[in-house]
């Protein structure tokens, strides 16, 4: 990854925003009814975290993990090459989900 001129922090920002963050969400996210704040929903309270880029950081997730990048401005060029990746070994599974 070549991070350009993306923020380094949570308070470096351009024009208020984030610049160029990846953010990842919790799987909790749908059900903090709204944004609707009560004493039942505060361990929900935080269903996200955000990676600040940086020159050749890798980031390996899960694909059913939600995520989004926000919009990245500036003279240098963001760069993010994204793959999917499945791992197969030589020895059989050792739990098998195989519905007969």
């Amino acid at each position: 990854m070549q991070a350009g001129e993306s923020s380094r922090s949570s308070s470096d920002r351009r024009n208020g925003l984030l610049n160029g963050v990846t953010r990842f969400y919790g799987p909790y996210m749908e059900f903090l009814a709204g944004g609707h704040g009560e004493f039942g929903h505060l361990y929900l309270e935080y269903g996200s975290w955000d990676s600040f880029p940086e020159n050749g950081k890798i980031a390996v997730f899960p694909s059913y993990l939600k995520h989004m990048a926000f919009p990245c401005s500036g003279e240098q060029d963001r760069v993010i090459v994204s793959f999917h990746a499945q791992v197969d070994g030589e020895s059989e599974l050792q739990y098998s989900y195989q519905f007969d």
